[in-house]
Parts: C-alpha cells; sequence; structure tokens
C-alpha cells in the first residue's frame, strides 16, 4: 500500500514539474494570452485608419523618413513611398532585428552586428558584436552614437557611428528580459529603454548614466502586464508640442494660480509640467515632463509611446512617466497576441503587423463625437486633439 501511494505522489510531483516547466518555456515566446479586458470596448479614437501597405514578405522592422517608408524583410529593405509604390529594393542580411533611418544612412542591425548602407543602397561599413553571446534586439542614433540592446548579455552597448566600441551600460535595477522585448529610442539625448521583465521604462543619460525609471504590472490601462512589457517604444520628437488650458485658449502650461510655468528640455524644446503654484517638481527636473492638455491622448513632443503584447494596445505617456491614455487598441490594431511596431509622423501613427503597414491619421470629427467635444485640431498643431473613452 505504502508503495502505491508512493508512486502517485510521484506522479503528481513529475506532474507540477513539467507543468512549471511548460509555463517557462511559454513565457519565453512572443505570443501569450491575453490579459485584462479588450481596450477596444467601448472606444471611441480620434484615429481614423486611411491607409495600408500589404507586401509578399514579413514586415521584420521598418523606420520612416521624409516621404519614404524603409522596410526590413528577410536579405532585403524595401523602400517605398506613402503610396505604396516600390522605390527600390537593397540587398542586405537575413536576419534584420532593426532598421534606423538618419540623415543620409541606414543603419542595419542583426543578432551579433551592424552594417550601415547609403540612401541608394552603398555599403559603407559594417561591425561585428564586440563581445560573445550577443543577441541584439534594437537601436538608437544619439549624437554621435549608436546604443544597441542586447538580450543575450543583458545590457546596453554604446557604439561610435564608426563603429567603434565605447562603453557597457548595465542597469541599476539588473535588466529582466524574458523574450526579445528590449527596446530604446532617443529623446533629445535621454535614452529610454524597456526594462520589459519588470514592466517598467528607464532612462539614461547619453554617457551611460541612470536617470530614473516609471512604468506599473497590471492589466488595466497605464499597467502593464504578462511575462514582459512593453515590447516597443517610440517617441514623437521634432513637433511643436503646445498644450491648451482648460479655456481652451492656447498657452505653453498653466498653473493653478495662472502663471506659466515652462521647464525647457534637454533639446532644447520646450517642455511643461503643471504644479499646484506654478513650479515644476524635483522629479520633474530630473526627466523633463510634458503638459497635458485637456486630451490626455494627444501625443506631445517627447512623449513616449509604448506598443504591448498580449492584449496589444500602444499607450502614451509623458516623458516624467504620467499615463495620459491608450491611442489605438487590439481591434483596430488587427488584433491577435503580438505586440505591433509603430511610428509617428506629424499626425499619423504608422503600425506593422506580420506583412501590412497601416497608416492612421487625426481626424477632428471623430474627436468632436469622444468626450472633448471642443478638441478643434490636430493634436500635433498646437490643438487640444482628440480623446480616447474607454468604458
Amino acid at each position: 500500500m505504502n508503495r502505491v501511494l508512493r508512486i502517485i505522489l510521484n506522479l503528481l510531483i513529475f506532474i507540477l514539474v513539467i507543468g512549471f516547466a511548460g509555463y517557462l518555456v511559454h513565457s519565453l515566446v512572443k505570443d501569450e494570452p491575453v490579459f485584462g479586458s479588450d481596450s477596444n470596448d467601448g472606444m471611441r479614437t480620434p484615429y481614423k485608419k486611411i491607409n495600408s501597405i500589404k507586401v509578399k514578405s514579413e514586415i521584420l522592422s521598418f523606420d520612416l523618413s521624409d516621404n519614404n517608408i524603409y522596410m526590413a524583410v528577410s536579405h532585403a529593405v524595401m523602400v517605398y513611398n506613402k503610396t505604396g509604390k516600390l522605390l527600390k529594393e537593397i540587398p542586405a542580411g537575413k536576419e534584420i532585428r532593426d532598421i534606423k533611418v538618419e540623415g543620409d544612412r541606414i543603419y542595419l542591425l542583426y543578432p551579433a552586428g551592424i552594417e550601415v548602407f547609403t540612401l541608394d543602397g552603398v555599403r559603407i561599413t559594417g561591425w561585428e558584436a564586440r563581445r560573445p553571446n550577443s543577441d541584439y534586439c534594437a537601436m538608437t542614433p544619439a549624437d554621435e552614437y549608436i546604443f544597441v540592446t542586447d538580450a543575450g548579455n543583458k545590457n546596453i552597448c554604446k557604439y561610435t557611428k564608426e563603429g567603434d566600441f565605447i562603453s557597457i551600460i548595465l542597469s541599476p535595477n539588473g535588466f529582466i528580459i524574458p523574450s526579445y522585448a528590449f527596446d530604446i529610442v532617443n529623446i533629445g539625448d535621454t535614452i529610454y529603454c524597456s526594462n520589459s521583465g519588470r514592466h517598467q521604462i528607464e532612462s539614461y543619460t547619453i554617457n551611460g548614466e541612470y536617470i530614473a525609471s516609471f512604468g506599473k504590472s497590471g492589466s488595466e490601462a497605464g499597467s502593464f502586464a504578462g511575462c514582459c512589457n512593453p515590447v516597443y517604444l517610440e517617441c514623437n520628437n521634432g513637433i511643436p508640442a503646445v498644450a491648451n488650458s482648460n479655456n481652451g485658449i492656447p498657452a505653453v502650461a498653466n498653473s493653478n494660480n495662472g502663471i506659466p510655468a515652462v521647464a525647457n528640455s534637454n533639446n532644447g524644446i520646450p517642455a511643461v509640467a503643471n504644479s499646484n503654484n506654478g513650479t515644476v517638481s524635483e522629479r520633474s527636473r530630473t526627466i523633463p515632463a510634458v503638459a497635458n492638455s485637456c486630451n490626455p491622448a494627444s501625443p506631445q513632443n517627447g512623449d513616449i509611446l509604448t506598443s504591448e503584447k498580449g492584449n496589444p494596445r500602444i499607450s502614451c505617456y509623458s516623458r516624467d512617466g504620467k499615463f495620459k491614455a491608450i491611442l489605438l487598441g487590439s481591434k483596430m490594431l488587427g488584433g491577435g497576441t503580438k505586440a505591433y511596431r509603430m511610428k509617428v509622423q506629424g499626425d499619423k501613427i504608422f503600425v506593422i503587423g506580420k506583412n501590412v503597414l497601416s497608416e492612421f491619421i487625426f481626424d477632428p470629427q471623430l474627436a468632436s463625437q469622444s468626450a472633448c467635444a471642443g478638441c478643434p485640431h490636430s493634436p500635433f498643431e498646437g490643438g487640444q486633439g482628440g480623446c480616447i473613452v474607454v468604458k
């Protein structure tokens, strides 16, 4: 009898071990169950889809430059105009992890290296990863440097644009990267990266010094769920940020005592913080904040956009970590469980899913049907923009 009980007990332990191992393996893949409610139920958004471009191959990454779209696919970079006309095809390596177009250069990131091309597709230079076991995820240009996230070694590598290795950046919190959810962006020479296993976004100076972090775990709006979110980050650089006061009169910022309070961002573009006495908080001194208009869903210059998997959605945060709103939810994005890469240009948001690029634009008429019925302008033109209402 005791022997039978031992066999049963051993079987139960074996099943528990197998189940736990399966959970760990499942958490490492990109697809994961939906957490929380569908963010599109009852959602009204001032963005509407106006165009889509379908290509034959899966789009691995993409970037925008002027009126052209640079899509990285297997073995090539496909260059399209905004109407979907193929302009050129640039031969490249097989597994492109990221693409960035800056000035007259195209930067391609591979799992263990970087290549640089002219806009015409002429290879200029390239270099291999300087550390063993490198598994690169994403990159961002900043000043004269390229910052690259490395999921294999769980750090950020800093190179010159000519390929000289400068340094390694380690998180004081420790990077936890269960899958390839390790994005990075540059906003006014402040580097932001996702520490997805901790459900946080961290910021660093261009010299690699840690500044701060924000983010919390949860399924509700303004939180990050699942094993590893956010997956992708994007910034809204170079677009004038003008917030509206509550009475609809444009202002740079409006404190409760009526005295405008202006904080300067690192790149010299005015950023605004609201406070009860017209002063900027200590945290805002560290990371420049952007004022919220009546519409929390209008991305201002320097705002951070996040893209999540599980329950796909694109959200907007100020640079000091204040959640504004969900911009696009799962249904509008195309469903599924994978995160969607995105770019912002003017009053448009570009999103890719599998082999399709979708283009969304701010629509004042849709905005008038939302809670912000008095918002007459695009958020990128100095107006209040539209609102998103989640019921």
